[in-house]
């Protein structure tokens, strides 16, 4: 009787993880769109170097020494929702200066370029898409460009002047609870 009962409880376990493993999913973050054609990037040429009249300082923390800009100019909502955009961090007198992306699905940045002394552009060596999170130490501009100033949801702020705002405007919110919880 035991033997049987145990074959019953194996057979009824393997028939319902079968079951399991065929079934649609309850809940999906996709829509229908999204699952019929998969996410393409397009391609995009290397912008033109920054001037420095079009850079916007944002703020990114209070224990950072280094100042953050984004090239007004070279914001640029693309047809696949990526926002791209050069940075330009300043740190002691240097400044670096990349061509980047923000994929606000997901919350993932590219970085596609680095900025060379004689106005060229040399292609980063890791260009893959990398998360950005909350709480990051290193790399915390990433969260807030993403997080708060590029994109709204899953996708990016629009029109282009609102992301230009949302920069000018990061100063303004410290010491707004709701802007530094946000903050990591």
């Amino acid at each position: 009787m035991k033997r049987s009962l145990a074959a019953c409880i194996v057979v009824a376990l393997t028939m319902s993880a079968d079951a399991w493993a065929q079934a649609e999913p309850v809940f999906s973050t996709k829509n229908s769109e999204e699952e019929s054609t998969p996410w393409q990037e397009i391609e995009v040429p290397l912008p033109t170097r920054p001037r420095s009249g079009s850079l916007v300082e944002f703020y990114v923390s209070a224990t950072t020494r280094n100042r953050f800009f984004v090239d007004d100019q070279s914001i640029d909502i693309g047809a696949d929702g990526v926002v791209r955009y050069i940075l330009v961090i300043r740190s002691a007198g240097a400044d670096s200066t990349r061509f980047e992306g923000v994929r606000c699905q997901g919350a993932m940045r590219r970085i596609y370029a680095f900025a060379r002394a004689d106005g060229s552009w040399s292609p980063a060596r890791n260009s893959a898409w990398q998360p950005v999170a909350r709480g990051q130490t290193i790399n915390r501009e990433g969260w807030v460009l993403a997080g708060e100033l590029m994109c709204r949801g899953n996708g990016p702020r629009a029109p282009k002047e609102s992301i230009v705002q949302a920069l000018r405007d990061s100063f303004s919110k410290v010491g707004d609870p709701s802007f530094e919880q946000s903050l990591p």
